[in-house]
């Protein structure tokens, strides 16, 4: 489950940047475990995205960078 309330507003995915990046690392190493170029990997893999974002002047936020990355399989 995943609730999240921001200024930030992405066209393509609807979704913060945070959690599309971590999305998308879930992906791959689902596409991985299903190939079998990681071999040891079961289907639990989880990730966080840590991003810093700059206020604009109007209100909206900007990602500048991403701070860390979590991956726990």
């Amino acid at each position: 489950m995943f609730g999240y309330a921001t200024d930030e507003w992405d066209k393509e995915t609807l979704h913060p940047y945070s959690h599309h990046l971590a999305q998308l690392i879930c992906l791959e190493m689902a596409i991985a475990r299903k190939d079998g170029s990681i071999a040891w990997l079961r289907p639990d893999c989880k990730s966080q995205v840590i991003v810093e974002y700059k206020q604009e002047e109007d209100g909206r936020v900007t990602p500048v960078r991403v701070y860390n990355i979590l991956i726990s399989t």
